[in-house]
């Protein structure tokens, strides 16, 4: 009862300043599920017809998720840390990434930025542009599947 009054608290005099729970639902036209599964918070959102669209959670070692879900509830983007808590972003094609293609951009920990072609179906990358800094200067470099350098800014400043 404490949750439907904390939920609806706008349109009722009644006022609860906190309310404790280990998973909290706000229904309305769309769905919010507030829990704790497993010592991680997970916030989910739901569309009208209850399709999954946004979840945004902790993972049992902390590192945070967030993931956004097409109308049919297949995961389309993701923003999330790796472990080691550098950042990457992941555009999954329409099979929400398990037999189709996808789009990976991230940071290593180099401090270099990545934009990887994956192929789940295959299970391997199809290429990679790379952007590097250093002592010689920013490069920006075209990567095969074998991780084999195609072509690269310092290819072309050498061909002129």
């Amino acid at each position: 009862m404490q949750v439907a009054i904390a939920a609806h608290g706008a349109r009722s005099d009644r006022r609860i300043d906190t309310v404790e729970a280990r998973s909290v639902t706000i229904v309305d036209e769309t769905v919010a599920v507030l829990s704790s599964t497993q010592g991680a918070p997970d916030l989910v959102l739901f569309d009208q017809r209850r399709q999954r669209r946004v979840s945004l959670f902790l993972e049992e070692n902390g590192t945070p998720d967030l993931y956004l879900n097409d109308a049919t509830g297949k995961t389309r983007a993701a923003l999330d840390l790796y472990d080691s808590g550098v950042p990457n972003l992941q555009f999954l094609g329409t099979s929400g990434g398990t037999n189709g293609p996808s789009i990976l951009l991230e940071s290593t920990n180099d401090g270099e930025v990545r934009l990887a072609f994956h192929d789940f179906q295959n299970r391997r990358v199809l290429g990679m542009v790379e952007f590097r800094t250093g002592p010689a200067g920013p490069k920006l470099e075209l990567v095969d599947s074998s991780g084999k350098s195609i072509w690269s800014t310092a290819m072309a400043t050498t061909r002129k």
